[in-house]
């Protein structure tokens, strides 16, 4: 494959490894075209709170984690559970459920 562009690169990714249609878990009917909601679903669709506060949960933990590696520590056995703790304090956001932030003990 020949990815020149991004738009190449994107329509290779979604023809192969992203699925727009629903299945069997989905809250839309099973085969449901997704790609076809418009921009607008969630004004009128909200998603429920487990999988808004999940996202929220996965986006802090993989924004930690960044941080984390930018300031220089690694994953392995230098790891330091104060360090990420402290860059988990540290990030903020805005989501679906609002602005993601943390106070001086981590609620």
């Amino acid at each position: 494959n020949n990815f020149d562009s991004q738009s190449t690169l994107i329509n290779y990714f979604e023809s192969n490894f992203v699925s727009y249609t629903a299945d069997s878990a989905s809250s839309q009917p099973a085969g449901t075209d997704l790609s076809q909601f418009p921009a607008d679903f969630f004004a009128t669709n909200p998603p429920d709170d487990v999988a808004t506060y999940a996202y929220d949960a996965a986006i802090t933990l993989g924004i930690a984690a960044c941080e984390y590696l930018s300031a220089g520590h690694t994953f392995d056995s230098s790891f330091s559970v104060d360090e990420y703790y402290n860059k988990i304090k540290d990030t903020s956001f805005s989501s679906v459920s609002g602005n993601v932030e943390f106070d001086e003990t981590g609620s």
